[in-house]
């Protein structure tokens, strides 16, 4: 029982980790566009560096379809432009446990407090004929 309080806190640090790289990548698209129309690509931040690596190196990917059809960023690599599946299968599993381990904390801490919160049944006292 003395490990509850150091597991709580350790799925909260996961969860928080896990909710960072996910916010960082949703918001590599909007910071690289900008970044590329003021400077090219010498502008983009240090920081998205590796997310411009996984796009040319992903080619055809998941990373380059999220940046073309969902923030039109109109990248164009020369090449073959098909999806290798079984990238695309690593990057579903990546994402389904990214997101079970976000809201695994969560949905945990939520059935805990509404358990709590159900009245006990009363028990009635069995009473013989």
């Amino acid at each position: 029982m003395h490990n509850k309080p150091l597991t709580s806190s350790f799925s909260w640090i996961l969860t928080l980790s896990f909710s960072l790289i996910l916010i960082y990548f949703l918001s590599a698209p909007p910071v690289m566009i900008a970044a590329m129309r003021h400077g090219g690509e010498a502008a983009i931040p240090a920081i998205y560096r590796p997310v411009m690596r996984i796009i040319v190196s992903d080619f055809g990917g998941p990373m380059l379809w999220y940046f073309n059809h969902v923030w039109h960023a109109d990248i164009v690599l020369i090449g073959d432009n098909d999806p290798t599946w079984p990238m695309t299968l690593l990057y579903l599993a990546l994402g389904v446990m990214l997101l079970a381990a976000i809201f695994f904390p969560i949905l945990k801490k939520l059935t805990s407090t509404l358990a709590r919160s159900k009245p006990s049944p009363k028990v009635l006292p069995i009473t013989e004929r």
